[in-house]
């Protein structure tokens, strides 16, 4: 399993840091039938 990282969507500056980190942002996703203001990144090895 990938580590993931959940942000929020307008925070960029912690979008920033994750990408930095090697984190890459997971396409869209839908959650519990709604659409969440979060993006999802997973670490690349």
């Amino acid at each position: 399993m990938r580590p993931r990282l959940w942000t929020h969507r307008d925070d960029i500056g912690s979008r920033k840091v994750a990408e930095r980190a090697g984190f890459v942002r997971d396409e869209d996703r839908e959650i519990k039938g709604g659409l969440w203001p979060t993006v999802a990144h997973h670490l690349v090895p």
